[in-house]
């Protein structure tokens, strides 16, 4: 090993940095991105009660693996850096893609589970998913202030699409492929989903859907209280789910249902016809339909008339949700989920000539 460690601060850890011998030039950049880290998160977090993180430098490893294992490590104190091994041209394109900025996901990833794992660890198996999605959340927090929007919003549709559009090999049943549910408090001994899979779930439901649903501000104010209020104490689902509806203002009932403890991922259609009034206006009428025929949830709607932009979520209650947008003028145009906030196998707009029958 080659070993470089930097003092304690008033408000930082020592850093002890461990590498290999043929890396030993880049001992002395670790401690500073570490703490750079620690100070992006101490800005939405409680201050971070540990003396020392050790940076280690773990055994080197393939694209293939390094897919499998997706750096979710979670130690206290440590955070564990790997090298991939290339061993052909575009062997690790995939890993690219989904991790733009990659050693500084695997720091700051680490480093967000000291707080979410070490320092409010998980109630039980039910709640794992819980500390390993915020701290995957606030790793690529980081990664986004540091390197731009672009970096989250390619993260974030490169897992999206891993989840949406499953690859699955030795057979193409559609059953198989996707009307298992990815519930992330079931532990699922048996089930042949990936780890990796349930992760990314877990992940882009906290981070994206559900920080979309209850707003910025309401979402890292919640983060916070749980922080404060289960510091070294055990955080659950339901902890989270009551510090969300206090900050927004909210019954997230459905949403945790659905998403969370249900998580079956639905395809959607909306059929929607334009209904002429006395009055030279259009009332656009539509109906969402469901392929889950149980469970209630909400989803986005954007009707676009002329210079007029409507937005609302419409309730899809046992696999039918009903709406109408009155008053209309010009050419309309309708988006499901405009801004893909949501998890969903299919997202199909039609217009018909008669009003659509809801649930028919």
């Amino acid at each position: 090993w080659a070993v470089y460690s930097e003092p304690a601060t008033k408000s930082m850890p020592a850093i002890r940095v461990n590498l290999e011998s043929t890396a030993a030039r880049t001992l002395g950049e670790f401690p500073p991105e570490v703490r750079r880290v620690v100070s992006f998160l101490q800005r939405f977090l409680p201050g971070l009660d540990l003396n020392e993180i050790e940076v280690y430098q773990g055994p080197s490893m393939l694209p293939s693996t390094a897919q499998s294992t997706e750096f979710r490590y979670g130690r206290s104190g440590l955070v564990n850096l790997r090298r991939i091994k290339t061993t052909e041209v575009g062997s690790n394109t995939e890993l690219q893609k989904k991790y733009p900025a990659l050693t500084q996901t695997m720091i700051a990833r680490q480093v967000a589970h000291q707080y979410w794992g070490q320092q409010s660890p998980p109630n039980s198996s039910r709640d794992q998913w819980l500390v390993d999605a915020l701290a995957d959340a606030y790793g690529a927090f980081y990664v986004r202030a540091g390197l731009g929007k672009d970096t989250w919003d390619k993260r974030i549709e490169t897992v999206t699409s891993r989840i949406e559009r499953p690859i699955i090999r030795g057979g193409n049943d559609d059953v198989k492929a996707l009307r298992r549910p990815l519930s992330l408090t079931e532990p699922q001994k048996f089930s042949d989903i990936s780890a990796v899979t349930k992760a990314d779930y877990g992940f882009v439901t906290l981070a994206h859907s559900l920080r979309a649903r209850v707003g910025q501000t309401a979402f890292f104010l919640g983060l916070d209280r749980l922080a404060q209020r289960r510091r070294n104490i055990p955080v659950t689902t339901d902890d989270l789910q009551y510090v969300f509806e206090e900050t927004s203002g909210e019954d997230l009932s459905d949403f945790f249902d659905f998403w969370v403890h249900g998580a079956q991922i639905p395809k959607l259609t909306l059929r929607y016809a334009l209904v002429a009034q006395n009055d030279g206006t259009q009332t656009v009428t539509g109906c969402i339909e469901s392929d889950i025929p149980f469970g209630s949830f909400d989803v986005p709607v954007s009707v676009q008339a002329g210079d007029r932009d409507v937005a609302a979520l419409v309730d899809v209650d046992k696999g039918s949700g009903r709406f109408e947008v009155p008053g209309r003028t010009g050419d309309v145009t309708i988006e499901l989920d405009p801004n893909r906030h949501m998890l969903l196998y299919s997202r199909t707009v039609t217009k018909v000539d008669e009003p659509p029958v809801c649930g028919g």
